[in-house]
């Protein structure tokens, strides 16, 4: 899959479940939040890659998602529960994506 492909997908997952968990209904405020968790995360895997990967070594996933739940959270202003929800969701629909097209891939 095309990379910019698939960050359109991770983002357009991450659109739908802050506008349906939040109850957002402007589009526009919904994916200006979107983008800014985005662009928190991304700073945050930057920062894991090249500055502290040797030290963390595999946990740089799990601090990931630390970081996507903390700043779904701090950007959208929801509960506990809310961001858990969404960064559960947002696991396990890329999770599901990620299965239909190695299955589609994968020769028979």
């Amino acid at each position: 899959m095309p990379w910019i492909l698939g960050i359109a997908i991770q983002v357009g997952v991450l659109w739908f479940l802050i506008n349906y968990f939040t109850g957002e209904t402007d589009p526009d405020a919904g994916l200006r939040k979107t983008l800014f968790v985005v662009a928190i995360v991304v700073a945050a895997n930057l920062v894991l890659t090249f500055a502290v990967r040797p030290m963390i070594g595999g946990f740089s996933s799990l601090i990931s998602l630390i970081v996507l739940y903390s700043a779904v959270g701090w950007v959208c202003e929801t509960t506990r529960r809310e961001s858990l929800w969404i960064t559960g969701g947002y696991l396990v629909a890329l999770g599901l994506i990620e299965l239909v097209i190695g299955l589609l891939v994968t020769p028979v």
